[in-house]
């Protein structure tokens, strides 16, 4: 493949995962109907995609074995990625509506930014300054100041922010060189289905 094709397929593909992402607060709001709380839901969202994520990464890497020395550090991303981020953002669609707890969430990449300023000692350039600002101004146009937000449910929007911030940072110093891609999202998200199968136990034996 190319170097322009694979260009194009990454735009694709972002775009795609884009308005996958845009859709998972109407699927969440039907799974409520159900019964189903933002625990469960976050733990089938990783467990129900490990078969294919295997399949994929079977044909991408042709094995699904894993570097000990690998496989134990990336449970910290998958904690703040796949554990924090949806609890808290599934569960501040029962508070607010999910369209502004979708909003509050996508203020990560200033987040980001500031984690790597503050903690990294990573400068910033003007452009990087101009995205920020922009990326607040963008936020603040769907803000609608006749509608009453729950402080619970911002708060709980905002954190998964906070998680997916410090995922993104963590994910961008995970060294991943001996992964596919599919095979890390195989990884990712069988630490992420581990991690809340025992948080959902520990639940219903403390009610």
């Amino acid at each position: 493949m190319t170097s322009t094709k694979k260009q194009l397929t990454g735009y694709i593909c972002a775009i795609l995962s884009a308005v996958i992402y845009g859709c998972m607060p109407i699927m969440a709001k039907y799974v409520y109907a159900e019964g189903v709380n933002a625990l469960t839901l976050a733990f089938l969202r990783n467990a129900l995609a490990l078969p294919s994520l295997a399949l994929f990464a079977l044909a991408q890497q042709k094995t699904l074995a894993c570097p000990r020395k690998r496989l134990l550090p990336l449970a910290l991303p998958a904690l703040f990625g796949g554990v924090l981020t949806p609890v808290l953002l599934f569960g501040s669609y029962t508070f607010i509506a999910s369209g502004i707890a979708t909003t509050f969430h996508f203020v990560y990449p200033c987040l980001v930014l500031l984690i790597g300023i503050v903690f990294l000692r990573k400068k910033f350039s003007g452009i990087t300054l101009g995205s920020v600002i922009l990326c607040f101004a963008g936020i603040a146009l769907f803000f609608d100041p006749s509608q009453a937000l729950d402080p619970v449910g911002t708060t709980l929007a905002l954190g998964s922010a906070v998680a997916f911030a410090v995922y993104v940072v963590l994910l961008s110093r995970f060294q991943n060189e001996q992964f596919s891609g599919f095979l890390f999202c195989f990884y990712f998200a069988l630490w992420s289905s581990v991690i809340l199968f025992f948080i959902c136990i520990c639940k219903i034996f403390a009610v």
